[in-house]
């Protein structure tokens, strides 16, 4: 286990002050506060192992997005959390109180991100009365962002949810081709992640124009297959990216060689 450093425990202010008999008491006090005090553990901050008891936070709501007016309903995967807390995105506690059973019914209504903390019985150390969290949020309905679809709506390859980015309004995904080699698979993979862009996100913004961005992570070796892939989406697609991050994989000079100047 890894311990603290020990602590400096000193009378040094104030030593120089005592007679001589006290100064030997008072090193002698210091000694063994040194040797008796316990050392506390370090706890690293990431947990391997999950508590006893872990709740989840869940709702009918895709990404558990609800709309200001609506009442709020979240359900507990199971039971063990006896109280919540609901904090804002400042950190703010806007609501607390006791769970009953595995319903939650918050009566926060305002428009904005919010933390759910569960608690119930003492589970230890790091984890304490905590029992699980969760997340929601509650957006305006403006007609000139798209509503949240059902829950089970297509929304991408599951890294990424393109519905709720488009909901949201947060920035163009990055449609990503696993392999240029294979472009005649990667293409209307593709073709069905860049409908749901060109229907949860394009549209939604007069005044910026919305682009749309494919990247080869996995590098652009493959010439005829990335031609392939360009001249398919040239006319809905803008911006291309090649390898990102090549250092992991390759040298600059090798890089720029072999792949960043033939791909432009």
């Amino acid at each position: 286990m890894k311990l603290n450093p020990p602590r400096k425990i000193t009378c040094s202010g104030f030593r120089s002050s005592l007679p001589p008999p006290l100064r030997r008491i008072c090193t002698a006090l210091v000694l063994l506060a040194g040797v008796a005090a316990p050392e506390t553990p370090l706890l690293a901050a990431w947990q391997a192992t999950s508590p006893p008891i872990v709740v989840d936070v869940q709702s009918t709501r895709r990404g558990h997005v609800f709309y200001k007016g609506e009442a709020v309903a979240l359900k507990l995967s199971k039971a063990g959390a006896t109280s919540y807390i609901i904090r804002d995105y400042y950190g703010n506690i806007v609501e607390q109180g006791l769970v009953t059973g595995t319903v939650l019914a918050p009566a926060v209504r305002e428009p904005g991100w919010y933390k759910v903390n569960l608690h119930g019985g003492d589970q230890g150390m790091p984890f304490s009365t905590s029992v699980g969290s969760g997340m929601f949020t509650i957006l305006r309905d403006d007609p000139h962002f798209p509503k949240m679809p059902a829950p089970g709506t297509y929304g991408g390859d599951g890294l990424i949810d393109e519905v709720t980015r488009g909901v949201l309004g947060y920035g163009p995904q990055r449609h990503k081709v696993d392999n240029a080699s294979n472009a005649d698979a990667e293409i209307p993979r593709l073709d069905a992640e860049i409908a749901l862009d060109q229907q949860y996100y394009l549209p939604f913004d007069p005044l910026r124009k919305r682009d749309l961005l494919i990247v080869f992570p996995n590098g652009t070796w493959d010439l005829v297959g990335v031609r392939k892939i360009v001249d398919h989406f040239k006319g809905s697609v803008k911006y291309w990216e090649p390898r990102n991050e090549p250092n992991f994989s390759t040298g600059a000079t090798a890089f720029v060689q072999n792949e960043l100047a033939p791909f432009y």
